[in-house]
């Protein structure tokens, strides 16, 4: 049933980033496999960076990163079905000011130069994805990312209101400004 999708999701990345359709790979994220939202990593092994990028389809729409208000249609269709991590890499792909990076999920993947970075500025306690309660209810997932050169640390939390909306801060703990 997803074959279709992922071809035609393939077929747009490799649009949108320039690739051989040939060489894109198309994966499932973790926990995402519901009718109405699933959350894909896309690839190409032949391209540089050959980090891979989050797409989503909606309610069979599929969904690109840098769309204005994807974030929302992700998180209010995915809810039920995502855990932590997955929301990381949501929130990674589709929030609007977080740099391209990595979500960190161990202490290991974090680079003795952003590591060295955040305690020369304060220190920081490290936490895989994690989902909190925010204010009034509200739901949150906070995480760390290192950028594609993995010498910027940032923590990331995105909350969601009642309304919907999302709102996603990005806070710089070492790194280049």
């Amino acid at each position: 049933m997803n074959d279709g999708i992922d071809r035609q999701v393939g077929r747009e990345a490799a649009s949108a980033y320039g690739w051989n359709p040939d060489d894109v790979m198309v994966e499932s994220l973790a926990d995402t496999g519901d009718s109405r939202c699933r959350l894909l990593a896309v690839r190409s092994p032949g391209a540089l960076p050959s980090h891979g990028r989050t797409w989503a389809v909606v309610d069979g729409e599929v969904l690109m990163p840098g769309t204005p208000g994807t974030i929302e249609r992700v998180w209010g269709a995915c809810a039920a079905v995502a855990s932590a991590d997955v929301w990381a890499e949501a929130v990674a792909a589709f929030g609007e000011g977080v740099p391209q990076g990595y979500v960190v999920r161990q202490k290991q993947e974090i680079s003795t130069l952003a590591h060295r970075r955040a305690m020369e500025a304060g220190g920081y306690e490290f936490h895989p994805p994690r989902l909190v309660d925010g204010e009034g209810g509200q739901k949150a997932v906070e995480f760390f990312l290192t950028d594609l050169e993995a010498a910027g640390l940032y923590e990331v939390r995105a909350t969601r209101a009642g309304d919907g909306s999302v709102q996603v801060s990005a806070d710089l703990l070492a790194g280049d400004s």
